[in-house]
């Protein structure tokens, strides 16, 4: 009975750690990537969880699939990135993902890699 109450305590503390995604889905609706991207990457610097990333990576493949190209705002600076653009920039979170945890949900990051750069080499 006292590892579940210890359980149940814990949960909202892990809860909070993953919530990148939760907080910034608003923009996704909307379609603001720029936003979408912005917000994820403040969660990222401010918790630096690796579920963040994730998130980032989902975020910017769904990017991909909406849209041609998008104008993405980084300390403000503005700049226009390609499918290209936004696929590396997908790699380059995977590689975080992988060095930090390469089993982080069950190898899936491995596998996107490699999904990612057969597209690359197709564009």
């Amino acid at each position: 009975m006292k590892k579940l109450i210890i359980f149940m305590l814990l949960i909202p503390f892990f809860g909070l750690s993953q919530n990148g995604c939760k907080k910034c889905s608003k923009f996704s609706m909307e379609n603001k990537w720029s936003d979408l991207i912005s917000c994820i990457s403040n969660e990222i610097k401010k918790t630096d969880n690796i579920n963040d990333y994730m998130c980032r990576v989902q975020c910017y493949g769904a990017i991909v699939q909406k849209t041609d190209s998008v104008t993405l705002f980084s300390i403000n600076i503005k700049k226009y990135c390609s499918k290209k653009d936004i696929l590396r920039l997908t790699l380059t979170d995977l590689e975080i993902i992988i060095k930090r945890d390469s089993l982080f949900a069950n190898g899936i990051p491995s596998k996107q890699r490699l999904h990612i750069e057969r597209l690359l080499n197709e564009l």
